[in-house]
């Protein structure tokens, strides 16, 4: 009886014993397998960033911890934990454990594998399959990554205007082999899995609206010292998604932060905006968006947030599921263009020269309607960089006209008038793949034109007018017509009277450059 236990025992510890080495070997395996593979990416990323000469910011691998500390440590910081333990009777160290949440949650853990094999596979893809993004050529260049054109040391800031959830992914996109920017991202994005991807993208959250002063000075700590140690964020000065298509007053929460840094004669470093315009053919979101600008009940908060970001992450697999059966069929159509445009740098130290005396020593409010004044202008340099893709350009002439039928052969006419102008005007007229062709007839003209008649010149450039027009004319119908916006019936163009709201947010987006007075906005807004 003894001796059977005994062995049964035995069998029973040799058994665990296997299955403990078993275990064991499997997870030293697993883990030389995974850090092999970790090894194999980040040689990968390294070798691709030093090839294209990617700007690294070095703050952003800093440990979380030691940002927490330095927070934790500022003297306005402790103040505002002890003023608050006092005004509320707590102990100041449930008090700061608060704020440690608050640090928790807005500091990201930067990934360079994750933002440049993971994010941008992503942004490919997404963009891509979706769109033919487009960076317009401007009158004067500064190239893609705008921010060359500003002092090397300089901490860059890209500023831009919001139609839709996808911009944060249009810009990554377009910056992708230049820059990685560290976004400000609204509380939408802290749900499981979005928010560990976000932060190891670098992007930090923001509450808008939030009444704790204390979490606004932890996230204006935090703000400023990203800044000064130079890292490249990229915020939405509108503080939310145009609902109607027109540009948002700015929010100058932000900003102020920004700001106030120059106030120290230690942060001696130029803080240089870089405007940045951004449009599409098609809003993901346009038909949510616009019914609450109908409904003038626009939605906030977390909820909302969610659901226009699930609206997203649902609808754009099936978008891709379905352009990639129609690629298998060889009618493959993507939702048009989007367009990226970036504008000439804003140093803030010439913006503070221009000023009459020291904006630091005014009383608060004062100061505030300084910045305010210094976002408007940052606006209108956004508004001047929207690009001008097919379907705004021709939602908005076929606006123009009271009757809902037109000819084709005049709205035409009318659209090689207003390309026109809006490319003397330097407007970021976006031309993809399409114009291939005419692109390739215009520079072969400017290479012949001492050498031509001025006459032929003119004729010349006349038929390249009218093809550009007549190509984004197809373009646009293409769009409409597909979304049942425009009827199209031999040489008459009929706009549906249900489609006429769509067609109105899509001109908003181009409209400022119709106006005699330029670039205007809506005044700015306190948070």
């Amino acid at each position: 009886m003894l001796g059977a236990m005994l062995r049964t025992a035995t069998t029973i510890l040799a058994w665990t014993a296997a299955l403990l080495v078993l275990l064991a070997s499997y997870e030293l395996l697993r883990a030389l397998v995974i850090r092999s593979f970790q090894r194999r990416l980040r040689r990968s990323v390294d070798r691709a960033i030093r090839e294209k000469g990617v700007r690294l910011d070095r703050y952003k691998f800093t440990q979380k911890f030691l940002i927490r500390d330095e927070i934790l440590n500022d003297v306005e910081v402790n103040g505002a934990i002890l003023d608050r333990a006092a005004a509320t009777a707590r102990r100041v160290d449930d008090v700061r454990e608060e704020v440690e949440e608050y640090i928790d949650e807005i500091v990201p853990v930067f990934s360079l594998v994750s933002y440049y094999q993971l994010g941008a596979q992503i942004a490919r893809i997404f963009m891509n399959w979706l769109y033919e993004v487009v960076v317009p050529p401007r009158r004067e260049p500064a190239g893609r990554h705008a921010g060359n054109g500003a002092d090397p040391g300089a901490a860059l800031v890209y500023v831009a205007n919001h139609r839709s959830n996808a911009d944060y992914v249009a810009i990554a996109y377009t910056l992708i082999d230049e820059i990685s920017l560290s976004y400000a991202t609204g509380e939408w994005a802290r749900v499981w899995p979005l928010e560990s991807l976000f932060k190891s993208f670098g992007a930090y959250f923001v509450r808008r609206g939030f009444p704790d002063p204390l979490y606004h000075l932890v996230l204006e700590k935090y703000v400023q010292l990203i800044t000064r140690h130079g890292v490249t964020q990229g915020i939405f000065l509108e503080g939310g998604l145009s609902r109607d298509g027109r540009l948002r007053p700015p929010k100058i929460g932000i900003l102020d932060s920004l700001v106030k840094m120059k106030a120290d004669p230690a942060m001696t470093r130029d803080l240089v905006f870089v405007p940045v315009g951004i449009n599409y053919d098609r809003v993901l979101e346009d038909e949510v968006l616009l019914r609450e600008s109908e409904a003038g009940q626009e939605r906030s908060g977390f909820r909302a947030h969610l659901r226009s970001l699930l609206r997203v992450v649902i609808g754009a697999p099936w978008m891709l599921g379905l352009n990639l059966w129609r690629r298998w069929r060889g009618t493959r159509r993507r939702y048009g263009y989007a367009g990226v445009s970036f504008g000439e740098p804003v140093s803030t130290n010439e913006w503070l020269r221009t000023l009459p005396g020291d904006i630091f020593v005014l009383p608060r409010e004062e100061r505030r309607r300084r910045v305010k004044d210094f976002a408007e202008l940052l606006m209108q340099r956004i508004a001047a960089v929207i690009p001008v893709t097919p379907v705004p350009l021709v939602a908005r002439l076929l606006l123009e006209r009271d009757d809902p039928s037109v000819d084709r052969t005049d709205l035409l006419e009318t659209l090689v008038q207003a390309r026109r102008r809006l490319l003397d005007a330097g407007a970021p007229v976006v031309m993809g793949e399409a114009f291939a062709a005419t692109r390739a007839g215009r520079a072969r003209l400017d290479s012949e034109r001492e050498a031509r008649m001025a006459g032929l010149v003119s004729f010349e450039e006349t038929f390249l007018d009218i093809d550009e027009a007549r190509e984004t004319l197809r373009i646009a119908l293409g769009i409409l017509g597909r979304r049942g916006i425009v009827r199209l019936d031999g040489d008459r163009i009929t706009v549906d009277p249900a489609g006429r709201s769509l067609l109105k947010y899509y001109a908003h987006s181009v409209d400022h450059y119709f106006e005699s007075r330029g670039p205007t906005v809506p005044r700015a807004g306190e948070a």
